[in-house]
């Protein structure tokens, strides 16, 4: 593995872990609190998902397009299980997630 594979992998390490702080953080409390207490907790999620997961959503169609050549995607050439991976764990996540920060 390169070096510039190993620094990505580790930034993307890195927002991973503290996408998933938040997101534990938000499932621990009661909805009502979530506007006042944990807003600074849903501002993280909704700045950390595009930094993990490049897509982008197409208004004509309603749809959210994953941009395969932006973002960890770029080197999906080093990494072999990367793209069947990405497709098959990250991609319900998104939608769950954006789901949520929609309603």
């Amino acid at each position: 593995m390169e070096i510039a594979t190993a620094n990505a992998l580790y930034r993307y390490f890195e927002e991973l872990y503290g996408l998933n702080q938040n997101v534990i953080v938000l499932c621990g409390t009661n909805m009502f609190d979530i506007m006042d207490k944990h807003e600074c907790h849903m501002d993280e999620i909704m700045i950390t998902i595009p930094r993990l997961i490049s897509y982008r959503f197409v208004r004509d169609t309603d749809k959210i397009i994953l941009i395969q050549s932006d973002g960890l995607m770029s080197f999906a050439n080093d990494i072999t299980f990367l793209s069947a991976d990405y497709f098959e764990f990250c991609l319900p996540f998104l939608i769950v997630v954006l789901a949520i920060l929609f309603i």
